[in-house]
């Protein structure tokens, strides 16, 4: 049977009783994370062997039907056992003689919790819970029944009421594998992402191998064909390529976290937490699919409007994956080719506008990226940006912070700062992101080519201003305030800031270049008709410019004024082609704008 994904934001189902199945049959026993392979746990905990405590318990019951402790012990015979009718008999039985019974109130939760995951009715899994909640307040220093609390508590999608059941189990059991991973979990869905890391980076080395390997492992999160690719690698390139992978997958590089990972690892252990055996045959699809997706892509099910944490798959279905066109949807970084989405902000952060611009230059040195930002924001405000620039292969090669000032475009209701950093030639990713300190962040990348240097004309990015800068020095620096909207009102011209290189030089170093500016519509309807061999007509100018300069040295800089007023409203081109009148090269760069205001 298979399903069709619905993407929406509401949580998906868990499952919590196959961790249980891994128990043994002493309900006081704290959670066994037994390597997380049903093959395994069979080993140790055989049928036979099941059976033969079974039956010692049924005897030990038919003799002394008064026996809370045995009637408990019977109940988590029976449930490991998979007899959830006869688990809850026993359990019930025990709740009549001692209403404060822990280990039975513990024992029904956990049958409910099982039930529920079977057949997800809500008020199953809040049934579940209110048992699990008289276990802790019967016995408060119950670590597992805390533990899995935590679990059902999440699966709710009530975070901080299971943050607190986590914390109550790692104050019980500081060194508790299962409350360190719960822990870890629940304070990265707080948005604490230093104490998710420390913990996690405690936790994930103590596992069992066969839990610690899942942390590990990506590949449920390529793409079929990434895959295969990787399955051929040596351990070393597979290590590089792991690397390289959740490097590309973090949604914010300017942290020292990788939000990307701890969701992975928050995702993995909350499955684990409420399954137990997440992996297994019965399980597999259900775990796969959070472990992809998380909570916002659900399974279709006209019949449940349940919103819990993780997606119900039952036993046999087989679920289609999402399209790249629906998973846009949601608003989440895709990564594996839409194999699996990541949160672009950590939970609990607020969106705060940025726009951002890099703008390649040439400096002293060979490329430059100047990355300019900009945030709301009054005089008053304090805001901070961050910025870090990757190679092709993840590796850093320039970082910086700054406190943001007034926006020389709008002073009173933004704020602003500028990055520059020298760069080698190949690939780079640029990142950047601002925050103020009351929880607002916004998050920017994008990849840029940087040219190998050469001696030929060249050009920088063409920047929109919101007016015309200056410079103190022809050759020093230039004041220019980015227009990073590219946006025009409808009574405002556009301006915009260029610079040309290795003009050729005459007589006393002078140089003599042309310049040209035209405006042009961007295409948003169909294509025109194609002319000659298969080209495109242009659209006519709406706007052109002609003007030849004179001037010293092999550099110039140029600040453009167009007369945009006159346009009607829409988006354009800009486009500026520099011509070297000594040498008769030609040099050319666009960039795009939006003009506001009446209909066009």
């Amino acid at each position: 049977m298979r399903m069709v994904f619905a993407l929406v934001f509401v949580s998906l189902l868990g499952s919590s009783a196959a961790r249980a199945a891994t128990r043994a049959a002493d309900p006081t026993r704290r959670v066994i994370l037994d390597g997380g392979d049903s093959h395994h746990r069979l080993a140790v905990d055989s049928i036979w062997t099941r059976r033969r405590s079974i039956h010692e318990l049924e005897q030990r019951v038919r003799t002394a039907p008064r026996d809370r402790i045995a009637l408990d012990r019977l109940g988590a015979a029976y449930y490991d056992a998979h007899f959830m009718h006869s688990a809850q008999t026993m359990f019930a039985r025990a709740l009549a003689l001692d209403s404060n019974d822990a280990d039975a109130r513990f024992g029904l939760g956990r049958t409910l919790e099982r039930s529920w995951l079977d057949e997800p009715v809500p008020s199953t899994l809040a049934a579940a819970r209110e048992q699990l909640e008289a276990a802790v307040r019967a016995r408060p220093e119950f670590y597992e029944a805390w533990v899995t609390l935590a679990a059902v508590r999440f699966e709710e999608r009530d975070v901080p009421a299971a943050g607190e059941a986590a914390r109550a189990a790692l104050t019980l059991a500081p060194d508790g594998l299962e409350a360190q991973l719960a822990a870890a979990s629940l304070a990265y869905r707080s948005g604490l992402l230093a104490r998710a890391d420390s913990l996690f980076g405690i936790a994930i080395p103590r596992c069992p191998p066969g839990i610690a390997k899942r942390f590990a492992d990506i590949t449920p999160l390529l793409s079929e064909a990434e895959q295969l690719d990787f399955g051929e690698l040596g351990a070393r390139a597979k290590a590089e390529y792991v690397r390289r992978f959740w490097g590309r997958s973090d949604p914010d590089p300017t942290t020292p976290q990788n939000e990307a990972r701890l969701e992975f690892c928050s995702r993995i252990t909350h499955a684990l937490l409420l399954i137990g055996d997440p992996w297994s045959p019965h399980w597999l699809a259900r775990t796969d699919v959070y472990t992809r997706y998380g909570h916002l892509v659900q399974l279709g099910d006209e019949e449940s409007a349940a919103q819990t944490e993780m997606s119900h798959v039952a036993w046999g279905e087989v679920a289609d994956d999402p399209t790249l066109e629906a998973l846009a949807t949601v608003h989440q970084d895709v990564v594996g080719g839409g194999a699996a989405v990541f949160a672009p902000l950590p939970p609990g952060a607020r969106v705060l506008p940025l726009a951002w611009s890099v703008t390649r230059f040439e400096g002293p040195r060979g490329a430059r990226l100047a990355v300019r930002v900009e945030t709301p924001g009054t005089p008053s405000d304090a805001r901070f940006a961050d910025c870090i620039v990757l190679d092709a292969a993840e590796h850093e090669l320039a970082r910086d912070t700054r406190a943001l000032s007034p926006s020389g475009c709008d002073p009173a209701a933004l704020r602003s700062g500028e990055f520059a950093f020298d760069v080698p030639p190949g690939r780079c990713r640029v990142a950047v992101a601002v925050r103020d300190t009351a929880g607002g962040r916004g998050v920017g990348r994008a990849d840029r080519e940087v040219a190998t240097p050469s001696e030929a004309l060249g050009m920088s990015d063409v920047v929109l201003a919101c007016g015309v800068g200056g410079a103190a020095d022809p050759q020093g620096p230039v004041t220019v305030y980015p227009n990073l909207r590219a946006r025009v009102e409808s009574r405002q011209d556009l301006y915009a800031y260029f610079e040309v290189y290795h003009l050729r030089q005459g007589d006393g170093g002078a140089n003599r270049c042309e310049y040209e500016y035209t405006v042009r519509d961007v295409w948003t309807r169909a294509p025109r008709p194609l002319l000659g061999r298969g080209h495109a007509s242009a659209p006519p100018p709406r706007l052109s410019f002609r003007s030849t300069r004179e001037g010293v040295g092999p550099l110039r800089r140029q600040f453009l004024r167009v007369p945009a007023a006159a346009l009607p409203a829409g988006r354009y081109r800009l486009t500026v082609t520099v011509r070297d009148e000594l040498a008769g090269s030609v040099t050319e760069q666009s960039t795009e704008f939006e003009k506001a205001g009446g209909e066009r």
